[in-house]
């Protein structure tokens, strides 16, 4: 799962990240790291690292 993070909060303030308003606060990084990550889920591209065991 690859998820955007678009605010971090601690006591003393908070830090919003990412324009709300453009894609939900997905960045460039983020479409790419969640594209690649399901094209390897789905077969689209080679597991050059062996990350992937087939279960069924």
């Amino acid at each position: 799962m690859i998820t955007p993070i678009g605010r971090l909060a601690w006591p003393d303030g908070d830090l919003t990240i990412g324009d709300h308003s453009v894609d939900y606060g997905v960045g460039p990084v983020t479409k790419s790291i969640r594209s690649t990550l399901l094209d390897l889920q789905y077969g689209r591209i080679p597991d050059s690292h062996g990350w992937l065991t087939r279960l069924a």
